[in-house]
């Protein structure tokens, strides 16, 4: 994946749980409220507006982030660090540069 399509996608991985979040809060807003006597309907509707208008950007956003899996590939999206099937980016220690914790520093 290219720099500019990771940082898009980490973007909006983010926005789709900001989304779910909010909306969760919000449902539960609009119980309590409902159950308050003080609460009145354009107050409630709003909420309630408020909540389809995140639902439909959190749908938008869902479809989002199927359009970048179809167009990259499960593989690419889960698997950032590998080029390919054997070759890793470097991210692997050699077994004879580790240490045991607490032992000193071989140089």
């Amino acid at each position: 994946m290219s720099f500019v399509f990771g940082k898009y996608w980490e973007r909006l991985l983010k926005e789709i749980a900001a989304c779910e979040m909010a909306i969760r809060e919000i449902e539960t807003d609009l119980r309590i409220r409902a159950m308050s006597n003080d609460a009145n309907d354009r107050e409630l509707g709003l909420l309630r507006r408020l909540k389809d208008e995140k639902a439909d950007f959190l749908y938008r956003s869902q479809n989002l982030r199927e359009a970048f899996i179809a167009l990259l590939g499960e593989n690419e999206i889960a698997i950032e660090g590998v080029d390919n099937e054997d070759e890793t980016n470097n991210l692997t220690i050699p077994a004879s540069e580790l240490q045991t914790v607490g032992a000193p520093a071989q140089f």
